[in-house]
């Protein structure tokens, strides 16, 4: 038996000489039970890892918007003179640095929500990504005829 390659079983099954038809049916049936269950459990991850990308985009979005009005906050003090420049000057920095931080992190955001787009996209594509990567992931043998 050799190791299961799940993009290219149903060719190799098709150069299988002699092959019944009801071998072969029975071929192609275990191997899209095989597919449907690698599909199934990328898509899973895929669903978990997409509702934690939710859950860190809308903290990083609350995190913005509390930015926004420290921004506010700080040159509304500014204005009525409240502090000294230099105070001024150290908060706005902090600031500033602050906000590229969440940039940064929006960033990292963006390329996870990239990355779960195209898994959605062909989840099996994805899986033999990680087969190449990853070979102890290859577990599922080709099925034996009946």
């Amino acid at each position: 038996m050799g190791e299961y390659d799940p993009q290219n079983a149903l060719r190799v099954l098709e150069q299988i000489p002699g092959l019944s038809a009801a071998q072969a049916r029975h071929m192609k049936a275990e191997v899209q039970r095989v597919n449907n269950g690698l599909v199934s459990q990328v898509m899973q991850q895929h669903d978990s890892d997409r509702q934690a990308l939710y859950t860190a985009q809308k903290e990083l979005d609350a995190r913005l918007e509390t930015l926004r009005g420290d921004y506010k906050t700080l040159v509304a003090e500014g204005k009525k003179g409240r502090m000294t420049a230099q105070e001024f000057q150290e908060r706005f920095e902090a600031l500033a640095k602050e906000q590229a931080a969440a940039e940064d992190h929006l960033e990292s955001l963006r390329s996870r929500d990239e990355r779960l787009r195209e898994i959605a996209s062909d989840p099996l594509g994805y899986y033999c990504s990680l087969l190449a990567k990853f070979p102890a992931l290859r577990r599922p043998q080709y099925p034996s005829l009946p």
